[in-house]
């Protein structure tokens, strides 16, 4: 069963909310029912020392059942009228982009199948688009996590992994995201692409 698929179906009709960024955290955005969640110390390879240094602390963050963490990624905003914000944009503008954004729907999800480079499409011409940092990195992207405590995560070298939150990184399974795009019906892309629609139930 395809994880992409199963999961973003979930999504549909939900509302983007909580589009938040910080310059340690980077970028996070919520979907559905706000919950209280906490982050343990976790391990991670990542090359930024103030990324290293967060993921020796615990977190207390109110968040949606459904919480999309743009993790070790350059991100860009883009709004229906081609206003656009990144990482490195001013407080006001992020700001402004980051207000629109919440209470749009997403519509569709593009996945770069050797890249994880995403692009998340939104019911009001809005969209966010992720690429990773280095043109060799493993990092992780982006994560979602879900209701029920599974993760789907989204690394630079095209792997991804559907997990309870809980496990053990190093008992952490890694599998192509390729395998995906090889069942769709254009099948010469290296791009996967999930319509956000019809729900089933939430794991």
């Amino acid at each position: 069963m395809n994880p992409f698929k199963t999961t973003f179906e979930q999504l549909h009709d939900q509302l983007c909310w909580g589009v938040k960024y910080d310059s340690q955290v980077n970028l996070s955005l919520s979907f559905g029912k706000p919950i209280m969640r906490c982050r343990n110390p976790f391990i991670t390879k990542s090359k930024s020392r103030l990324i290293r240094e967060m993921a020796t602390y615990r977190s207390i963050t109110v968040k949606g059942v459904w919480w999309l963490w743009i993790f070790c990624a350059y991100w860009k905003i883009t709004l229906r009228d081609s206003y656009s914000v990144t990482g490195s944009s001013s407080c006001r503008r992020m700001n402004l982009a980051m207000q629109r954004l919440s209470g749009q729907k997403l519509i569709n999800v593009h996945i770069n199948a050797l890249t994880g480079a995403t692009s998340f499409e939104f019911d009001l011409g809005g969209s966010l688009k992720v690429r990773r940092f280095d043109s060799d990195s493993n990092e992780e992207l982006w994560l979602l996590y879900k209701p029920m405590g599974y993760v789907l995560t989204v690394r630079g070298d095209g792997h991804y992994s559907h997990a309870l939150g809980s496990i053990n990184p190093k008992h952490e399974k890694w599998h192509i995201i390729s395998k995906w795009v090889k069942n769709q019906s254009n099948s010469s892309t290296t791009c996967l692409t999930i319509p956000v629609g019809k729900c089933h139930p939430a794991r």
